[in-house]
């Protein structure tokens, strides 16, 4: 897959602000945990992608 553009947030940048989004919010530490274990593998996945590359078509293949 492409790289991203400069300036553009990437994938590993969007997950880790939705995990300190979660962290604020109170979710527990095991929970926060499985988390970034699952997105970790779903990043690892798809490659050098941006978050709005993520479509339908990628989530369906990733779960296939």
């Amino acid at each position: 897959m492409k790289r991203p553009a400069s300036g553009f947030l990437t994938l590993e940048k969007g997950i880790e602000g939705f995990l300190h989004f979660k962290i604020a919010e109170g979710l527990s530490p095991n929970t926060i945990v499985s988390y970034r274990h699952n997105l970790t593998v779903f990043s690892d996945w798809v490659g050098k992608i941006t978050p709005c590359e993520i479509d339908s078509h990628v989530l369906s293949k990733y779960f296939s």
